[in-house]
């Protein structure tokens, strides 16, 4: 019996190590500089400025130049991704963070995953910089 036991916990602790359970963060350890903006931060304002937008409006509005109409989406949900991209910009290389979103379109009912860009400032402030339709209905439009 003591065997069996040993072996459901051995295993239980098997299963939390490969799902992460014990993963080591070291930003714990590593102390961020003052001024440096973590990628979470920049996942809550795309997050907040997107829901503050809807609130106000009732939906988002994102231009579609595929049909040459303004959208108005409703939020489904918030990927919990953020990257970063750099762009060249009238020769001035430029590092720009993104996240997407899924939405639904308040007018034909269509779902779409939209991404969002924030450019974050010299003295740590952030802006809303572009947002872009990515895929209609699962199809990729790039």
């Amino acid at each position: 019996m003591r065997k069996i036991i040993f072996f459901i916990i051995v295993a239980i602790m098997a299963v939390m190590f490969l799902k992460g359970a014990f993963a080591i963060d070291y930003r714990l350890y590593h102390p961020q500089e003052a001024g440096s903006v973590m990628p979470q931060d920049v996942r809550k304002f795309i997050r907040d400025q997107v829901v503050a937008e809807q609130k106000a409006k009732g939906y988002v509005a994102v231009d579609d130049p595929s049909i040459n109409k303004m959208r108005r989406l409703y939020i489904l949900k918030f990927n919990s991704d953020i990257n970063t991209t750099s762009v060249t910009v009238e020769g001035e290389e430029k590092e720009y963070y993104y996240s997407s979103a899924i939405f639904r379109d308040l007018d034909n009912g269509e779902q779409m995953r939209v991404i969002f860009y924030a450019e974050i400032g010299e003295d740590g402030s952030m802006s809303m910089v572009s947002r872009e339709i990515d895929k209609v209905g699962g199809k990729r439009r790039r």
